[in-house]
C-alpha cells in the first residue's frame, strides 16, 4: 500500500494539515494577543485620562495630595500598572530634564515625553524597560493646567502576564493541532488510498498484460478524474483484449485460407515434377494452379483493402452522385456473370435520385453485394436492386433467390471469413466485411434479412447531407 504515489499524496496532505492548523493557531494567537493588548490599552488610557484630570485639579488646588495618591494607587492596582506623575514642561524638557530623578531610566520615555507635552496621547506595545528589565506596555497622557501641558501621566505595565497567557494558549493550540492530525490521519490515509489504489491497479494490470498474463480489473465507482481515467484504462484494456482476440482469430483464419490453395498448388506442382501428370492433363492442372493463384491474389488484395479500412487510411472523396448511371454501370458489369447461369438482373430507382458519397466506394459496395447475390442464387433465378429515398438518407436493397441464411447466422455474416453453411462457396470470405467497413466509413448502417429458404436481402442506408 505504501507505494510511491501513495507517499506523494499522503505526506503533502499531512504537511498541509499541519501547516493549516499551525496557521490557524498562529492567527488565533495573534488575534487573542491583539485583543488583550487592545483591552489593556483601553483600561490604561481610561486610567491615564482620569489621573490627568485629577492631577490638573491638584495643581489648581482643588484636590489634596492624599486624594491624588489614593487615585494613583487605585488605578495602579486595578490595571496592574506602575503609575508615574511627572511635573515637567516642554521647556524644562528641552533645557535638560533629569529623568533619573523620577526613578525611571528608560531613554524611550524621554522621546515619548516630547509628544505627550505637545498634547498627544501615546501608547506603545514594544519598548523594553531597563527599569523593569522587561518589555512593557506604555501609556502616556498630558497633565493640563490652564490649557497648557505642565506634566505627564505615565503608566507602564510589564507584559510577563501576557506572555504567560500566550504561552498557555500556544500549548493549547499545539495540543489541538496534534489532536486534529491524529483525528484526520484515517481520513488522509483513506483519501490517499482512494486516489492511489486505481493507479496501482492500472500499473499491476499493465505489468500483467505486458507479461502476457490474464489481468482481471475491477470497476471503480469514483466519478472524478481518477475514476474517469480508470474507466478509460478499463475500456482500453477491453479494446486491447478484443483486438488481440481478433488478431489471433485473423491469423488462424488467414493461415487456414492460405493453407488450402497453397497445399493444392504444392500438390499439383509436385505431381508434375514426379511425372504423374500426363500431357493430356497438363493444361487442366496448370489451369487449376492458375485458379488457386488467382484466389490467393484476391485474398491478399481483400486483406489489404480491409486493413486500410480498419486502420482509417483509406480516405473518402465525397461528391454528389447521380445514382442511376452508377447503378446501371454496376449492373452491366455483372451481366455476363449472371447470364452464364440464366439469372436476371433488375434495378429500380428514381432517375433523379442523388447522394453525397464516394463513388468508387459505393460502386465497390454494390458490386460485392450483387456478386454475392448471383453466386448464391438458384440458376434461372433473379437478383433485384431497389434504391429509394428515405428520411435522412438513401436505402439500398439487394435481394436474391438463393437458399437463404439461417436466422442464428445473420448477425455473423459480416464477420471476416465467416460463411454460413447454406451459402458456402467460392470467394475470400472478406467481401461482406469490406462492404460493412465501407458503409460504416460513410456513417451508414447495413444488415441482412433472410426468409429461408426463399432468399436473402442485404440492406444498407447511407445518410444524405
Amino acid at each position: 500500500m505504501f507505494n510511491s504515489i501513495f507517499r506523494r499524496i499522503m505526506i503533502p496532505t499531512v504537511g498541509l494539515v499541519l501547516l493549516l492548523v499551525a496557521a490557524l493557531g498562529l492567527t488565533a494567537s495573534l488575534m487573542y494577543r491583539n485583543a488583550l493588548i487592545e483591552e489593556k490599552h483601553r483600561s490604561l488610557e481610561a486610567g491615564a485620562v482620569e489621573l490627568s484630570r485629577l492631577a490638573s485639579l491638584h495643581l489648581e488646588g482643588q484636590l489634596s495630595l492624599e486624594a491624588l495618591n489614593a487615585a494613583v494607587n487605585a488605578v495602579g492596582s486595578s490595571t496592574d500598572t506602575m503609575v508615574y506623575l511627572i511635573n515637567v514642561t516642554e521647556a524644562q524638557l528641552e533645557a535638560g530634564f533629569d529623568l533619573e530623578s523620577t526613578g525611571l531610566t528608560d531613554d524611550f520615555i524621554l522621546d515619548h515625553l516630547r509628544f505627550i507635552l505637545q498634547g498627544k496621547s501615546v501608547f506603545n506595545t514594544t519598548p523594553y524597560s531597563d527599569t523593569f528589565a522587561s518589555y512593557v506596555l506604555f501609556q502616556g497622557y498630558p497633565i493640563y493646567l490652564q490649557g497648557e501641558a505642565k506634566g505627564a501621566v505615565l503608566l507602564l505595565s510589564p507584559i510577563e502576564g501576557f506572555s504567560e497567557v500566550l504561552y498557555d494558549l500556544n500549548l493549547t493550540y499545539a495540543g489541538i493541532a496534534l489532536g486534529a492530525l491524529l483525528l484526520s490521519l484515517p481520513l488522509i490515509l483513506w483519501h490517499s488510498r482512494h486516489i492511489s489504489e486505481p493507479i496501482r491497479k492500472m500499473e499491476e494490470t499493465t505489468r500483467l498484460i505486458a507479461a502476457g498474463e490474464d489481468a482481471p480489473l475491477e470497476p471503480v465507482r469514483s466519478k472524478d478524474e481518477i475514476g474517469r481515467l480508470y474507466a478509460s484504462f478499463l475500456h482500453m484494456k477491453e479494446a486491447l483484449e478484443k483486438t488481440e482476440a481478433i488478431r489471433k482469430d485473423l491469423i488462424a483464419n488467414v493461415s487456414h485460407e492460405l493453407r488450402t490453395p497453397l497445399t493444392s498448388i504444392n500438390g499439383f506442382v509436385q505431381s508434375m515434377m514426379d511425372g504423374l501428370v500426363s500431357e493430356a492433363d497438363r493444361d487442366e492442372i496448370l489451369g487449376l494452379v492458375k485458379d488457386e493463384t488467382q484466389h490467393l491474389i484476391h485474398l491478399t488484395a481483400d486483406l489489404l483493402e480491409l486493413a486500410k479500412l480498419q486502420a482509417g487510411t483509406r480516405p473518402l472523396r465525397i461528391d454528389e452522385i447521380l445514382l442511376e448511371p452508377l447503378v446501371h454501370q454496376v449492373m452491366n458489369s455483372m451481366k455476363a456473370m449472371a447470364d452464364e447461369r440464366g439469372i436476371a438482373l433488375d434495378a429500380d430507382l428514381p432517375p433523379t435520385l442523388k447522394l453525397d458519397a464516394d463513388a468508387d466506394a459505393l460502386r465497390q459496395i454494390l458490386t460485392n453485394l450483387i456478386d454475392n447475390a448471383i453466386k448464391y442464387s438458384m440458376d434461372g433465378g433473379a437478383v433485384a436492386l431497389r434504391v429509394s429515398q428515405q428520411r435522412g438518407g438513401v436505402e439500398f436493397c439487394v435481394a436474391d433467390q438463393g437458399p437463404g441464411i439461417p436466422e442464428e447466422a445473420l448477425p455473423m455474416v459480416f464477420d471476416k471469413f465467416y460463411r454460413a453453411d447454406a451459402r458456402s462457396g467460392s470467394g475470400t470470405g472478406l467481401g461482406l466485411s469490406i462492404v460493412k467497413a465501407l458503409v460504416t466509413l460513410h456513417h451508414g448502417d447495413i444488415w441482412a434479412e433472410s426468409n429461408q429458404p426463399h432468399g436473402t436481402r442485404m440492406i444498407f442506408n447511407l445518410p444524405q447531407k
